[in-house]
């Protein structure tokens, strides 16, 4: 488990806060921090994200999510032009059974 002291960098905290809203789908967090634009074709959709503030805007350009059902895909693009995407496959609607030694970790 690693943890981060944030008290002395805001941005990071922030930063965080996005990356927890955006993984779990809180839409309410993030619009607070977001212009959020959406499309929609047929079962498949995407948001894109745009800063609201001039600090958020130094650490990310933009975000985008894309997917059906489910998110299949997250874009990121930060100030520095770094560019993150993850993509999401292989998902079922109904999880595999745990293995015996997964279940040992729930013990």
């Amino acid at each position: 488990r690693i943890q981060l002291d944030t008290s002395g960098q805001p941005g990071l905290h922030s930063i965080n806060a996005v990356m927890f809203a955006l993984m779990s789908g809180d839409m309410q967090t993030l619009a607070r921090q977001f212009q959020i634009t959406t499309s929609r074709h047929g079962v498949q959709w995407q948001l894109q994200l745009l800063p609201k503030s001039a600090m958020l805007a130094r650490a990310i350009v933009r975000l985008k999510l894309q997917g059906d059902q489910y998110v299949r895909e997250v874009e990121i693009l930060e100030a520095d032009q770094d560019h993150t995407l993850i993509r999401f496959s292989g998902i079922e609607k109904t999880p595999s059974p745990l293995t015996g030694e997964e279940a040992g970790d729930f013990e």
